[in-house]
C-alpha cells in the first residue's frame, strides 16, 4: 500500500531545517505538495527576512504605535496602546517587521504574518479584522514551491516548460491590486501579452529562492482588503493544482488552460513550443515528413518483444497542438483583410495617441507626452502558432526602470511600459479585425 503524501510530508518536515529539501525531493520524484507544508517549512528554516508594508490609514495607526514604544522606557516589559497589552519583544518585532530592520529572526514569521490570531494583525489592527487581510505583495507560497522546484529541477526534465509558465502567471497573481471577478482561463488570456514576453524565469526564481532562504533580498507583504485577498486565493489554488498535476507529468489540463498563449518566449522553457511549432511546420510543408513527438514522455512498459526492446505504447493524441492548427487557420481568416506591411503603418498611425489616451493612475501618467510620443511599432512576424507578433520599442531613458524585469526598485506591475504599450496595441489591431496576436519589446 502506497504512502500517504501527507505522511511523506510531514516526516520530511520534522527533520527541522532540512524540511523544505525534503519537500521539493518529493516534488521532483513526482510527489504532490501542500501549500500549508511549505509554508511550515519555511517558517522552520527561519531565514526570510519578510517585511510589511503600510500605507493610508494603517500606516498611521503603526506610526502611533511605533511612538508609544519610543515614549516608553526601555526597563518596562509591557507597552499600552489603544486598550491593548504588548510585551517589549512583540512590539520590537512589529517594529522590525515594517521597518524591515534587523535578521530574520527579529522579525514575524510567514504563519505570524498571515494569522489573526498573532500579536500584529490580533491587537494592533484588530478592528480590520474581515476587512483587511496579510497578503504577500510578490512571493506567494506558490510562487516559492515553484521557483524552489524549478530551481533544483534538471534543464532536461520535460516538466520544466510548464512549471516555468506556471511561475509566471502566479508572480502576476500575487501582484494583484484589484478584485477581477475572473476565472483562470480568463485571467491567462488578460495576461498573456506579459506571458508571451521574453522573460527569463529561470532568473526570477532564483530571486524567489533566495528571499526565502534569507542569501538577499526579501519576502514582502502588504494589508490588502479581504475581497481581494480571497481572489488572489481562489486564482492561486486552481493553479497550484495545476502544479500537482505537471509534477506528476499529467499535462492535459495546462495544455487547456494555456492552449492559447504563446509561452515560447519564456526564456529556456522551449518544450512545448519547439514541440508545437514542429508540428504546425511540418503540417504545412508537404516535403517535410510529420515527426511525432509528445509533451509528456513516459517509460515503456508491458512485455518485452523477442528483440529484447520493450513494446511502447503508441503516443496518445495531443490535443493542444490540433487545438493550436484549427486556432490558426480560424484566426488567419479573419485577420486576411490586413496585410503585415500595412498592420505596421496602421498601427503607427495611433499609436502614440491610443498610448496617451490608455495612461493614467495607478500606472503610468500622461504629463508631457514625451512617453507616448516615443512609442512605435518595428517589425510584425509570424510566431510558430501562426500569429502576428509586433516588435515595438519606446524611449527607455528613463521609463524602463518600470518594467517588472529591470531588477530596480521602482520595478513595478501597474507602471510596466510593456504592458500598456501592449495593450494599445492589441486594441488597435482588433479595431483592425485582427483578434489575436502578441506583443514584445524590441
Amino acid at each position: 500500500m502506497a504512502t500517504d503524501p501527507r505522511t511523506i510530508q510531514l516526516r520530511s518536515l520534522r527533520k527541522g531545517k532540512g524540511g523544505l529539501d525534503n519537500l521539493i525531493n518529493e516534488m521532483l520524484s513526482g510527489e504532490p505538495v501542500l501549500a500549508p507544508h511549505i509554508r511550515k517549512a519555511i517558517d522552520n528554516l527561519g531565514e526570510a527576512r519578510n517585511v510589511l508594508h503600510l500605507d493610508g490609514e494603517l500606516k498611521k495607526r503603526y506610526e502611533a504605535f511605533k511612538t508609544a514604544v519610543e515614549l516608553t522606557e526601555k526597563k518596562e516589559k509591557k507597552i499600552e496602546f489603544q486598550d491593548e497589552t504588548f510585551t517589549r519583544a512583540q512590539a520590537e518585532k512589529i517594529i522590525n517587521t515594517v521597518e524591515g530592520k534587523g535578521e530574520a529572526k527579529d522579525r514575524f514569521k510567514y504563519r505570524e504574518l498571515g494569522e489573526t490570531a498573532r500579536p500584529l494583525m490580533g491587537k494592533l489592527f484588530k478592528d480590520m479584522q474581515g476587512v483587511t487581510e496579510m497578503g504577500h505583495k510578490d512571493i506567494s507560497i506558490l510562487a516559492a514551491s515553484m521557483a524552489s522546484l524549478l530551481v533544483q529541477m534538471s534543464p532536461n526534465d520535460p516538466r520544466r516548460g510548464p512549471l516555468k509558465a506556471l511561475l509566471n502567471i502566479t508572480q502576476k497573481v500575487d501582484k494583484l491590486i484589484e478584485e477581477p471577478n475572473l476565472t483562470l482561463e480568463e485571467f491567462i488570456n488578460l495576461e498573456e501579452n506579459q506571458i508571451s514576453s521574453p522573460v527569463n524565469v529561470a532568473a526570477s526564481a532564483k530571486v524567489v529562492v533566495d528571499a526565502i532562504r534569507g542569501i538577499e533580498g526579501s519576502v514582502d507583504f502588504i494589508m490588502e482588503l479581504q475581497d481581494i485577498n480571497n481572489r488572489k486565493s481562489d486564482l492561486s489554488k486552481k493553479l497550484g493544482k495545476l502544479l500537482n498535476q505537471v509534477v506528476q507529468n499529467d499535462l492535459d489540463d495546462f495544455e487547456r488552460v494555456f492552449k492559447d498563449v504563446d509561452i515560447s518566449q519564456l526564456k529556456g522553457s522551449p518544450t512545448i513550443a519547439q514541440h508545437v511549432g514542429a508540428q504546425v511546420r511540418d503540417a504545412l510543408d508537404p516535403n517535410k515528413k510529420p515527426k511525432k513527438a509528445t509533451l509528456k514522455p513516459k517509460k515503456a512498459k508491458g512485455k518485452k518483444s523477442n528483440s529484447g526492446t520493450a513494446k511502447r505504447k503508441k503516443p496518445k493524441a495531443r490535443r493542444l497542438s490540433t487545438v493550436v492548427l484549427a486556432k490558426r487557420k480560424k484566426e488567419k481568416a479573419k485577420s486576411s483583410a490586413v496585410s503585415l506591411t500595412n498592420l505596421l503603418g496602421i498601427i503607427n498611425g495611433r499609436l502614440p495617441d491610443k498610448v496617451a489616451k490608455n495612461m493614467g493612475a495607478p500606472g503610468l501618467e500622461n504629463r508631457s507626452g514625451r512617453f507616448a510620443g516615443s512609442v512605435r511599432a518595428v517589425d510584425v512576424n509570424i510566431t510558430p502558432q501562426g500569429f502576428p507578433s509586433v516588435g515595438f520599442t519606446y524611449r527607455k531613458d528613463p521609463y524602463q526602470v518600470f518594467e517588472t524585469t529591470s531588477g530596480t526598485r521602482f520595478s513595478s506591475a501597474e507602471r510596466d511600459p510593456r504592458a500598456l504599450i501592449g495593450r494599445s496595441i492589441r486594441e488597435i489591431a482588433l479595431e483592425s479585425g485582427i483578434t489575436k496576436l502578441f506583443t514584445r519589446r524590441v
